[in-house]
């Protein structure tokens, strides 16, 4: 989710690092045209610098990259939104259907950002919700609150990625272990007092790096998923060293 990056990472775009500056000034030039295109109402996503068809050949350069993140790539996109707050705009969107029983199926095929319509390159992508026996279901699927706790924990581990990238942060290994604690009185109506969902979650990400812990749990909270699921309901973050 490049786009959503927040702006809290502008402290890293204008320090006094005067050759991160210079990046800067050339990112700003190369937005320029698509900047151009925003304006004058045509859409379109931030450009990547082709390479020149009419130079002599010669030994590539080595990508700009932190933890398989495309840094300057990413360092565009703040620009671009910086500079156009529309680009920051997204819209992602979910079409279900009942399949019988327990037994549903979501489908993915595009969403809205950067000022356009995307379709998924690979896509569509189909999801299955199912239940367990126990839960009187087929067991066929994963079902819709373990989605919840598989959702969550992507985005925290993209989220701790993509910031630690921003900042230089090298990153050599992230993993992590959920649980969600639900009481199926809510569910099933049989005490008001008990909500339907989760009552509880606790994740606990191990992260092997060379900073602390404490820095690694701040870059992970910029989720936009924790920041979903965390306002409705007490979710305990923990990050461990490995």
């Amino acid at each position: 989710m490049a786009f959503g990056l927040p702006f809290a990472i502008d402290q890293i775009l204008y320090g006094t690092n005067e050759s991160l500056l210079g990046r800067i000034d050339l990112i700003r030039k190369r937005v320029e045209p698509y900047l151009a295109d925003i304006a004058a109402g045509r859409g379109g996503v931030p450009p990547r610098k082709g390479p020149d068809m009419t130079a002599q050949p010669q030994m590539n350069e080595p990508a700009t990259a932190m933890n398989g993140v495309d840094v300057t790539a990413l360092f565009e996109t703040i620009d671009a939104v910086k500079q156009t707050p529309a680009v920051a705009d997204f819209q992602f969107r979910v079409s279900n259907r009942w399949m019988g029983g327990d037994r549903n199926r979501s489908t993915i095929r595009g969403f809205h950002g950067a000022c356009e319509e995307h379709a998924h390159a690979n896509g569509p992508f189909e999801m299955d919700n199912a239940e367990p026996p126990v839960l009187l279901g087929d067991g066929a699927a994963a079902n819709p609150v373990e989605y919840v706790l598989h959702a969550l924990a992507g985005c925290l581990t993209t989220t701790m990625v993509y910031h630690a990238a921003a900042r230089g942060i090298a990153l050599e290994k992230v993993q992590s272990d959920l649980e969600g604690d639900l009481d199926l009185k809510g569910f099933l109506d049989l005490d008001g007092t008990v909500r339907k969902g989760f009552k509880a979650v606790r994740v606990t990400m191990k992260v092997k790096s060379d900073v602390e812990a404490d820095t690694l749990a701040s870059l992970a909270q910029f989720s936009p998923v924790y920041d979903i699921v965390s306002k409705s309901l007490p979710v305990e973050l923990v990050v461990q060293k490995i």
